[in-house]
């Protein structure tokens, strides 16, 4: 259903593109649907299906247990050796994972470029009559029995969990009259919540891991899981066995110059022997600095640190130059690189941070 002018006009030019002509529908005019509020017009959208995920989850776990393919256990990354190929002792050619938004959390792919985005759902039941197709003004509504209809959804990107909210909830009743028109009764008969693994690029991540081949990510697919997860699937698998390239806009190699730089940390054991550069900044920060030695006084409480455990292992820098003002010199190329990266990761590339100061 159209919110406004400027949206029909968009779904004409739609229309109107050979590569979505076949699946959008002429337009129908404004009245066409008694009960809801089109009262700028909508169009139909062919080639359209809704899946029941836990019924499909369900049918897949017991096909793969059937088959003794699937172990039902957590991942645990200190059991893995990616040198050795092995994890818990057993050798392995590879290993893809597939965790949806948990990829954040997983230490050898949450350099990659995700925005994960919490939703919810609500069961709702009324009176009120629904037509048989799912319906989408601003939020979507579709029916699932005589007087009950799903209804989503919220974007949340501060709180990730899959616990739904009163706040939510409250949201998506208060989206009703906008899709109906009028104000309507509606009694809620269940919720729901997820986590969509949407990522900055609204691409998938494809490929292999750029320090060890033998693992790979299949993440990434954001709200479209279950539309775009069957043609990657097999795309993927042809890559693994060498049939194909993977499609350019989803090959996690495209954010490699970017996003991941291997460092080598020689002293500060306790950080890890290989980290994403961006995580290994974050944590020095946080471990090195208290708010008020933020300051130009930064060199001096770091310097030596920093030369012994980044410099020698941080590809890319300059030939150092010694400042000779701190004790065992700071390279002024590397401090200013790893200060441009703290200011950029703390403040966005547009804001200036006062106190980081090459010395």
């Amino acid at each position: 259903l159209g919110r406004a002018p400027e949206e029909a006009e968009l779904w004409r030019g739609r229309a109107e593109d050979p590569e979505y002509a076949e699946f959008i529908s002429d337009p129908v005019p404004p009245g066409s649907f008694r009960g809801l509020n089109d009262s700028f017009g909508a169009r139909f959208i062919g080639h359209s299906a809704w899946v029941e995920p836990p019924a499909v989850m369900s049918a897949f776990r017991e096909y793969f247990l059937s088959r003794g393919m699937l172990r039902t256990e957590k991942f645990d990354f200190s059991k893995l050796d990616a040198r050795a190929r092995s994890y818990a002792g057993r050798e392995f050619k590879g290993i893809i994972f597939c965790e949806g938004w948990r990829a954040i959390e997983n230490p050898y792919f949450s350099w990659l470029p995700y925005r994960p985005a919490k939703g919810e759902i609500l069961e709702l039941k009324s009176p009120e009559p629904l037509p048989e197709h799912i319906i989408h003004r601003g939020n979507w509504i579709m029916k699932t029995g005589g007087e009950t209809f799903r209804m989503g959804s919220t974007w949340e990107r501060e709180k990730l969990d899959c616990l739904p909210t009163e706040g939510a909830g409250a949201e998506l009743l208060g989206a009703l009259p906008n899709i109906f028109g009028r104000a309507v009764s509606a009694e809620v008969a269940g919720r729901g919540a997820g986590v969509r693994p949407c990522t900055a690029t609204t691409r998938p991540h494809l490929g292999a891991h750029p320090a060890c081949a033998a693992l790979m990510s299949f993440n990434g697919f954001g709200s479209k899981g279950f539309a775009l997860s069957p043609y990657f699937a097999r795309h993927f698998a042809d890559w693994i066995f060498g049939k194909t390239a993977l499609d350019p806009e989803a090959d996690l190699s495209r954010h490699i110059r970017k996003f991941w730089h291997r460092v080598k940390i020689f002293a500060l054991g306790k950080f890890g022997k290989y980290q994403p550069r961006r995580t290994v900044l974050r944590r020095i920060f946080a471990a090195r600095f208290a708010p008020a030695e933020r300051t130009g006084n930064f060199c001096r409480q770091f310097g030596g640190d920093l030369c012994r455990n980044i410099v020698s292992g941080y590809r890319g820098f300059p030939p150092a130059k010694r400042c000779g003002r701190v004790p065992r010199g700071v390279c002024r190329s590397a401090f200013g690189a790893v200060a441009s990266a703290l200011r950029s990761y703390r403040t966005g590339p547009r804001r200036r941070t006062e106190g980081f100061r090459g010395g």
